[in-house]
C-alpha cells in the first residue's frame, strides 16, 4: 500500500508563492517572506467577513430591528454591543446612515 502525500506539490506551492507576491501581499525580505502592510489589512478584512458570515442571523436581527424608525439610538446601540462581539463589526453597524 502507498501513503498519499498530503498538501500542495512543489510547483503548486511555488505558483502560489508567486500569485501572493505578485499581489503585494507578501514579500521576501533577507531570504524570508513576510507579510506585508496589505496583506495584513487583507487578513484581517477576510477574518472580518467570515465571522460576520458566522454571525449572519444577528446581522438579520439587526437589520429588522433598524428598519424600525421607533427604536431610539441608545437602545439600538445597547441591542447591538449585546448582541455583537467583534468591535470593528460593532463600529460598523453603529454608524447609521
Amino acid at each position: 500500500m502507498k501513503l498519499r502525500k498530503t498538501g500542495p506539490s512543489k510547483k503548486q506551492f511555488y505558483t502560489a508563492l508567486s500569485a501572493l507576491k505578485k499581489a503585494g501581499l507578501i514579500k521576501k525580505k533577507s531570504g524570508e517572506y513576510t507579510i506585508t502592510a496589505f496583506g495584513k489589512i487583507i487578513y484581517c478584512i477576510q477574518l472580518m467577513i467570515e465571522e460576520a458570515l458566522e454571525n449572519r442571523w444577528k446581522l438579520m436581527a439587526v437589520d429588522s430591528l433598524e428598519t424600525e424608525d421607533a427604536v431610539p439610538e441608545e437602545e439600538f446601540v445597547k441591542f447591538i454591543d449585546a448582541l455583537i462581539q467583534n468591535k470593528q463589526i460593532k463600529e460598523f453597524l453603529v454608524k447609521r446612515s
